[in-house]
């Protein structure tokens, strides 16, 4: 049987303790379906493309706005691969407890065109583990 473990709680707590780099800004990533998309079975859940075997790190949409103006949107994979969150020459490539611990620390809103419109949808990073 496969058991989800949500160990937010104890990522914000345990490595907060040691966490290095403080980040207390708000980041906007743009929501375009080439390295993070919403699941299709699990509405307000957003997969990044990379992921690791036995854990899996995605975002949790908690709201929607309509009316911000950010000065800038970043791409998250470029964000994610160009960091100490990711390592291309491990099996497990995402450093999913250091990720996890630095967008705890940040406002992170999700942004994309829907129906002429822009969604910026706030998300709460998760990490699930698997047995």
């Amino acid at each position: 049987m496969k058991k989800h473990i949500y160990i937010l709680a104890i990522f914000l707590f345990g490595f907060s303790l040691y966490a290095q780099e403080k980040f207390n800004g708000t980041l906007f990533f743009k929501l375009d379906d080439s390295y993070i998309k919403e699941s299709k079975t699990k509405p307000n859940k957003f997969l990044l493309k990379d992921k690791n075997e036995d854990e899996e790190f995605y975002f949790k949409g908690v709201e929607v706005l309509n009316d911000l103006r950010p000065k800038e949107i970043l791409c998250l994979k470029d964000f994610v691969r160009d960091s100490k969150y990711y390592n291309k020459n491990k099996k497990n490539k995402l450093n999913n407890a250091e990720l996890v611990n630095f967008f705890s620390n940040a406002t992170v809103y999700l942004v994309r065109k829907k129906n002429d419109r822009t969604e910026f949808i706030k998300v709460n990073p998760i990490v699930e583990i698997y047995d």
